[in-house]
């Protein structure tokens, strides 16, 4: 399986030293002793003696899952982003662990819709009044890249635009080149790490969120997925509206309905049906398509009034080659 962009492996900050990432370096091995693991910060023999590990702030009975997912959120974006990846990977984590790192979705706050606007502005180069009749800068949902607005066009057509977080993406690339570091060390002076990978689930990650940070990418995915479902009566997918999308703004139809997972259907033949659906629809992109939603959390799964499923986020999107379709068949 491969990801639908080819992302270099040096996507660190251009012309940034070392030393100008020592700081969040220290921030974050420190959040890891402070979790509960200052014994494999010392074995990682980076931080020196920035790190104190020799006491650790563990509160009894706090489960290891639950304290890794509180960890990744108390180091921002990139960490959350990266815990996302790991709670679709039941090959390599228990049940208990995949539970904790799904709490990760969608928990993250907004920033003022003034911002939104600013940035609307910058991309697009109109006033938001003159390309959305009806701006409401309140978000609709916040992510942590992006958040998303809900908008009317001049036609009258009901759309969400999705807005990149300001300064989010520096920010993003530092935090993986320190990632890639780490995971270089844990490799190194942890053997007991490499069964997991470090440095290819570091890299698989990079790949993504170089993905989910250029909506270009997200629009053509989905125009893709689109196509391949436009004679499907089970399933929708919305327009991406490419007159108003650029690399940090995407406008997309608005598809009025709710996510699966708040407000399943009462009626288990219902349920039922919406099950085999949704089965079907993943079958169908697997073994025919061979290009497949990544991250089929309930938030990006809605139900629309006349039944159909209806997808979103398609910042992280899976292909399978022909071969890869034929083995797994």
């Amino acid at each position: 399986m491969t990801s639908t962009a080819d992302s270099s492996q040096d996507d660190e900050p251009v012309g940034q030293p070392v030393s100008a990432r020592f700081p969040r370096l220290v921030q974050i091995l420190q959040a890891i002793a402070s979790a509960g693991w200052s014994h494999y910060v010392a074995r990682l023999r980076v931080g020196g003696q920035a790190i104190d590990t020799t006491s650790e702030a563990v509160e009894a009975g706090n489960h290891d899952a639950e304290r890794f997912r509180e960890m990744l959120e108390r180091l921002g974006p990139a960490f959350v982003k990266f815990g996302q990846l790991l709670s679709l990977r039941r090959d390599l984590l228990p049940e208990t662990w995949i539970s904790e790192l799904q709490r990760l979705q969608d928990n993250v706050g907004g920033f003022p819709g003034t911002q939104a606007r600013a940035i609307i502005e910058r991309e697009l180069g109109s006033p938001v009044h003159e390309l959305f009749p009806t701006f409401d800068e309140m978000p609709l949902a916040a992510a942590s890249i992006g958040q998303v607005h809900s908008a009317c066009l001049q036609d009258g057509a009901s759309v969400v635009v999705k807005v990149q977080r300001p300064g989010i993406e520096p920010v993003i690339h530092a935090d993986v080149g320190i990632m890639r570091l780490l995971a270089r060390q844990l490799e190194k002076h942890i053997p007991e790490s490499r069964r997991f990978g470090p440095s290819e689930l570091v890299e698989e990650f990079a790949r993504l969120i170089s993905d989910e940070l250029d909506y270009q990418i997200e629009g053509r995915n989905g125009d893709r997925l689109r196509e391949n479902f436009k004679d499907d009566s089970g399933v929708y997918v919305p327009r991406i509206y490419w007159e108003l999308t650029t690399r940090r703004v995407l406008t997309m139809e608005r598809s009025l309905g709710h996510k699966l997972a708040q407000q399943p259907p009462a009626d288990p033949a219902k349920r039922q049906r919406l099950a085999a659906t949704l089965m079907a629809s993943f079958l169908k992109q697997v073994f025919e398509h061979g290009f497949f939603h990544g991250d089929p959390h309930p938030g990006n799964v809605f139900i629309l009034a006349d039944s159909r499923l209806c997808f979103h986020d398609f910042g992280i999107m899976g292909e399978l080659s022909a071969h890869d379709q034929e083995a797994l068949a």
